[in-house]
Protein backbone atom coordinates (compact mmCIF):
# COMPACT_ATOMS: atom_id res chain seq x y z
CA UNK A 1 0.00 0.00 0.00
CA UNK A 2 1.21 3.48 -0.78
CA UNK A 3 1.00 6.22 1.82
CA UNK A 4 -1.40 8.99 0.82
CA UNK A 5 -2.02 11.91 3.14
CA UNK A 6 -5.28 13.76 2.60
CA UNK A 7 -6.08 17.26 3.70
CA UNK A 8 -8.97 18.16 5.94
CA UNK A 9 -11.81 20.29 4.69
CA UNK A 10 -14.01 18.47 2.23
CA UNK A 11 -13.69 14.84 3.32
CA UNK A 12 -15.11 13.59 0.04
CA UNK A 13 -12.30 15.29 -1.87
CA UNK A 14 -9.90 12.96 -0.08
CA UNK A 15 -10.92 10.14 -2.43
CA UNK A 16 -9.76 11.96 -5.56
CA UNK A 17 -6.98 9.40 -6.00
CA UNK A 18 -9.60 6.83 -7.00
CA UNK A 19 -9.25 7.15 -10.74
CA UNK A 20 -10.33 3.58 -11.47
CA UNK A 21 -14.09 3.86 -10.99
CA UNK A 22 -14.54 0.10 -11.27
CA UNK A 23 -12.08 -0.61 -8.43
CA UNK A 24 -13.47 -2.22 -5.30
CA UNK A 25 -13.39 0.01 -2.23
CA UNK A 26 -13.83 -0.92 1.43
CA UNK A 27 -15.16 1.97 3.53
CA UNK A 28 -15.02 1.42 7.28
CA UNK A 29 -17.54 3.83 8.74
CA UNK A 30 -19.65 4.44 5.64
CA UNK A 31 -22.70 5.18 7.78
CA UNK A 32 -21.16 7.89 9.93
CA UNK A 33 -20.60 11.53 8.96
CA UNK A 34 -17.18 11.46 7.28
CA UNK A 35 -17.52 7.95 5.91
CA UNK A 36 -20.95 8.67 4.48
CA UNK A 37 -19.57 11.76 2.70
CA UNK A 38 -16.87 9.59 1.11
CA UNK A 39 -19.52 7.00 0.20
CA UNK A 40 -21.72 9.64 -1.49
CA UNK A 41 -18.73 11.03 -3.40
CA UNK A 42 -17.75 7.58 -4.67
CA UNK A 43 -21.33 6.91 -5.75
CA UNK A 44 -21.45 10.24 -7.59
CA UNK A 45 -18.26 9.29 -9.43
CA UNK A 46 -19.83 6.03 -10.56
CA UNK A 47 -17.50 3.91 -8.46
CA UNK A 48 -18.53 0.47 -7.29
CA UNK A 49 -17.78 -0.36 -3.67
CA UNK A 50 -18.14 -3.32 -1.37
CA UNK A 51 -18.02 -3.71 2.38
CA UNK A 52 -16.46 -7.18 2.80
CA UNK A 53 -12.66 -7.63 2.73
CA UNK A 54 -12.18 -11.32 2.26
CA UNK A 55 -14.86 -11.88 -0.34
CA UNK A 56 -14.28 -8.76 -2.37
CA UNK A 57 -10.54 -8.08 -2.14
CA UNK A 58 -10.75 -4.26 -2.26
CA UNK A 59 -8.11 -2.24 -4.06
CA UNK A 60 -8.71 0.82 -1.87
CA UNK A 61 -9.36 0.92 1.88
CA UNK A 62 -10.81 3.99 3.59
CA UNK A 63 -10.86 4.11 7.39
CA UNK A 64 -13.44 6.70 8.42
CA UNK A 65 -14.49 5.28 11.77
CA UNK A 66 -13.26 5.78 15.31
CA UNK A 67 -14.44 6.30 18.84
CA UNK A 68 -14.92 10.06 18.74
CA UNK A 69 -15.45 11.22 22.28
CA UNK A 70 -13.90 14.63 21.87
CA UNK A 71 -11.69 16.37 24.36
CA UNK A 72 -13.73 15.02 27.29
CA UNK A 73 -13.09 11.35 26.44
CA UNK A 74 -9.45 12.02 25.71
CA UNK A 75 -8.92 13.76 29.03
CA UNK A 76 -11.05 11.59 31.35
CA UNK A 77 -9.92 8.17 30.10
CA UNK A 78 -6.98 8.80 27.77
CA UNK A 79 -5.55 5.28 27.79
CA UNK A 80 -8.88 3.62 27.04
CA UNK A 81 -9.74 6.21 24.38
CA UNK A 82 -6.38 5.81 22.64
CA UNK A 83 -6.41 2.01 22.96
CA UNK A 84 -9.85 1.65 21.40
CA UNK A 85 -8.98 3.90 18.47
CA UNK A 86 -5.66 2.13 17.94
CA UNK A 87 -7.47 -1.24 17.89
CA UNK A 88 -9.90 0.00 15.24
CA UNK A 89 -7.05 1.29 13.09
CA UNK A 90 -4.83 -1.77 13.57
CA UNK A 91 -7.69 -4.15 12.75
CA UNK A 92 -8.56 -2.37 9.50
CA UNK A 93 -4.93 -1.96 8.44
CA UNK A 94 -4.23 -5.62 9.25
CA UNK A 95 -7.27 -6.78 7.27
CA UNK A 96 -6.12 -4.66 4.31
CA UNK A 97 -2.64 -6.15 4.53
CA UNK A 98 -3.94 -9.71 4.78
CA UNK A 99 -6.27 -9.46 1.80
CA UNK A 100 -3.24 -8.55 -0.31
CA UNK A 101 -5.23 -6.64 -2.90
CA UNK A 102 -5.31 -3.21 -1.26
CA UNK A 103 -3.05 -0.72 -3.02
CA UNK A 104 -4.04 2.39 -1.07
CA UNK A 105 -5.11 3.05 2.51
CA UNK A 106 -6.72 6.34 3.49
CA UNK A 107 -7.19 7.04 7.20
CA UNK A 108 -9.46 9.96 8.10
CA UNK A 109 -9.22 11.42 11.59
CA UNK A 110 -11.11 13.99 13.62
CA UNK A 111 -9.81 17.31 14.86
CA UNK A 112 -9.31 15.78 18.32
CA UNK A 113 -5.99 14.36 17.12
CA UNK A 114 -4.49 17.86 17.38
CA UNK A 115 -3.38 19.30 20.72
CA UNK A 116 -5.66 21.89 22.32
CA UNK A 117 -3.00 24.61 22.20
CA UNK A 118 -2.28 24.63 18.44
CA UNK A 119 -2.92 27.83 16.48
CA UNK A 120 -6.41 28.26 15.02
CA UNK A 121 -7.09 27.64 12.26
CA UNK A 122 -4.69 24.73 12.50
CA UNK A 123 -2.19 24.63 9.63
CA UNK A 124 -1.69 21.15 8.21
CA UNK A 125 1.84 21.45 6.84
CA UNK A 126 3.66 20.92 10.18
CA UNK A 127 1.80 17.63 10.68
CA UNK A 128 2.51 15.99 7.34
CA UNK A 129 5.17 13.33 7.26
CA UNK A 130 6.48 12.51 3.81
Amino acid sequence: MRDRRATTGDAAAAVSFLVDKSAKVFIAGHRIMVGSAVHRKLDSLGSTWRVFFAAELPRYVILAVANIGGVHAGSTAPAEYLTENLRITVNVVDAARRCGSARNLLVLASSTIYPADVPQPTPESPYHIN
